[in-house]
């Protein structure tokens, strides 16, 4: 089970909402993570609420036990954690590294129709490119289900242009990598200054100069 799904979704930065019993939630447990399903819900737009499809999604339909989908993307760019187990969202897939045991599932709400609102849309560009770092995938793996549906054509969603998307995932997933080296560098500046500055006081090697920048602290928390 992905019981360690809600920490992945929270590296996008977006806010995340646990539906109760998730970790427990699924049809057993996936084989493996090697594709992230991106689909739309084709909700209507009438339909009231952030994510109104949570109960289909997670409770399935008369003709298909639910869960439906891992994740759920709200219309506010909220995510929506479901399932930690395997989710009937794919159906027939060309390959296996596509089916159900073996692809993360994104239902978000949209009616499939219109154009895509530029916030949810960014919204889904960040939660699809923190699963791909924390998973290990390439933005390659992010397929819609339009791209793994068999026959070609027994799905359209989701509604946008999934060679686009991958491509705002790609570039999102760099800025992710970039937010990560921001702390290390401010670290290595640090240690780069304190040494310096030791040297100045007359001090000689790391360990004297760690020493040094040590007491300066206590000096300085002091007054």
């Amino acid at each position: 089970m992905l019981t360690d799904l809600a920490a992945a979704c929270r590296k996008s930065g977006l806010p995340v909402t646990e539906i109760d019993g998730w970790r427990t939630r699924g049809h057993g447990s996936l084989s493996a993570v090697e594709t992230i399903a991106c689909h739309h819900t084709a909700t209507p737009k009438s339909a009231a609420g952030d994510y109104p499809s949570l109960r289909v999604v997670r409770d399935g339909r008369s003709d298909l036990p639910g869960p439906l989908s891992q994740l759920g993307l709200g219309r506010d760019g909220t995510v929506y954690v479901i399932a930690a187990g395997v989710a009937y969202h794919a159906g027939a897939t060309f390959t296996t590294a596509q089916d159900n045991w073996h692809a993360i599932g994104i239902e978000a709400e949209h009616d499939g129709v219109s154009p895509w609102p530029p916030a949810q849309y960014a919204a889904y560009v960040r939660l699809v490119a923190a699963l791909c770092e924390h998973y290990g995938l390439a933005p390659a793996r992010a397929l819609g289900h339009k791209e793994i549906a068999t026959p070609k054509g027994r799905k359209i969603d989701p509604n946008f242009d999934m060679i686009q998307f991958r491509s705002d995932v790609t570039r999102e997933i760099a800025n992710l990598r970039a937010l990560r080296r921001k702390p290390i560098r401010r670290t290595l500046r640090k240690i780069t200054t304190a040494i310096q500055q030791a040297k100045a006081d007359g001090y000689t090697g790391l360990a004297d100069a760690l020493k040094k920048n040590r007491e300066r602290a206590r000096k300085n928390h002091a007054r």
